[in-house]
């Protein structure tokens, strides 16, 4: 039965296209962090794009970081401005710290820049709202980093979903957590109130947000209830202390146009680990 159901929704293997040359996509790296790594890795797959520049605050990083990710010929800049203004790009990836999603992107797009931009998309509702007319003025693309959503069986939820098989979504729950807590090897950053802005939420739960919400066609939210909660601060990180730090940050939605709620609840120390 269930099989013969899945069956309604297999597709047929495409073939795959012949990928041009002629002209690469110039490409420039905002941010050389550890998320920047991934970027680059996948760039790096395709024959069509080169990547041309690369800028980070802290002196010597960009360099640091294309030399260890194999990147040669690539111009290095102190900011997203300058980089921005001495380069032809065709897009940038964003991949600075959350609070500072924002200005980098408006900045990109006001230039007539498309944009990959790493989540979570901003940290404050003034900044997306901002984002968005500047991508509505620009003309240009504007895609955030929720790449899960084209995961294989996410695409298939979604179809099935969309078929109306399941009847009428009125409820669904998500959640995420990290085994090993708080990704502190790759620094504070995602932590930190200067840089992150937000806490587990915006880390991990707004993929789980996305991936739901794109299966069930984005409906307009009528209201939107949080929190975020430090139960366990202070949390120490080798000798540092770092108080107060949002952990956990559950989150309910009630959508406008369909009689479906979702609540998702995520945290970075849901599970202890070494």
């Amino acid at each position: 039965m269930a099989g013969s159901i899945l069956d309604r929704f297999k597709e047929a293997v495409e073939e795959s296209k012949e990928i041009t040359t002629d002209k690469k996509i110039r490409i420039g790296i905002i941010g050389t962090g550890w998320i920047a790594e991934a970027h680059v890795a996948n760039y790096l797959k395709c024959p069509d794009v080169e990547i041309v520049a690369a800028a980070d605050l802290i002196p010597g990083k960009a360099e640091k970081f294309c030399k260890a990710n194999g990147i040669e010929g690539v111009r290095l800049y102190p900011d997203h401005k300058s980089l921005i203004d001495n380069e032809q790009l065709d897009a940038v990836s964003v991949c600075t710290y959350n609070k500072t999603h924002a200005e980098c992107t408006i900045y990109a797009l006001e230039h007539g820049v498309n944009v990959l931009l790493e989540k979570p998309m901003c940290v404050t509702l003034e900044e997306a709202v901002a984002i968005c007319k500047a991508e509505k003025a620009s003309g240009k693309i504007l895609s955030i980093g929720f790449q899960p959503r084209f995961d294989e069986n996410m695409k298939m939820i979604r179809k099935i979903v969309q078929s109306g098989e399941l009847g009428q979504i009125y409820y669904i729950q998500t959640g995420g957590g990290r085994r090993r807590g708080i990704p502190t090897p790759y620094g504070t950053s995602f932590i930190e109130e200067k840089t992150a802005g937000l806490g587990a939420l915006a880390d991990i739960g707004c993929y789980s947000l996305d991936m739901v919400l794109n299966a069930i066609g984005y409906p307009k939210p009528l209201s939107v209830s949080g929190y975020t909660s430090a139960f366990s601060a202070p949390i120490r990180i080798t000798t540092r202390v770092i108080p107060n730090t949002p952990r956990s940050s559950p989150l309910t939605i009630s959508p406008q146009r369909s009689s479906a709620s979702r609540t998702t609840s995520c945290s970075t120390s849901a599970f202890p680990g070494p």
